[in-house]
């Protein structure tokens, strides 16, 4: 647990420095305003849910781009017809292809998963 707080907070603090410095993006900001917010008010599944739509977006992800597949599935679909499917996908979070903000966005996630430990919510329906 030492060596995991070690690493949230130094994970945390470019996140401290572009907030201090104004150099947040707005989209950015606005999602992590949800995330705090829901924590904060003991609202732990609607932080976890804003922590989903900023890790992974909230996409339609069309059947055969998984990660995995069978032979038979890039056979059925062709490999050319997958490729062009992957371009056609929008609305990834594309937010975490940096790696600094996408340290800083799974320490805010640990400090959440902490938070709740110590904090739970009142209402066992709200917890994530």
């Amino acid at each position: 647990q030492v060596a995991q707080h070690r690493q949230v907070r130094r994970d945390v603090r470019p996140l401290q420095k572009r907030l201090r410095l104004y150099t947040m993006e707005a989209w950015l900001l606005s999602k992590l305003h949800i995330i705090v917010k829901s924590a904060a008010e003991r609202e732990y599944r609607n932080a976890a849910e804003a922590y989903l739509d900023l890790s992974i977006g909230k996409a339609a992800w069309p059947v055969g781009i998984g990660c995995g597949g069978s032979m038979l599935m890039e056979d059925a679909i062709g490999l050319h017809d997958r490729f062009n499917r992957n371009a056609q996908v929008k609305d990834i979070a594309f937010a975490l292809n940096d790696d600094v903000t996408r340290k800083f966005v799974q320490a805010l996630k640990r400090l959440m998963s902490c938070a709740q430990r110590f904090w739970p919510p009142e209402d066992p329906s709200k917890a994530a």
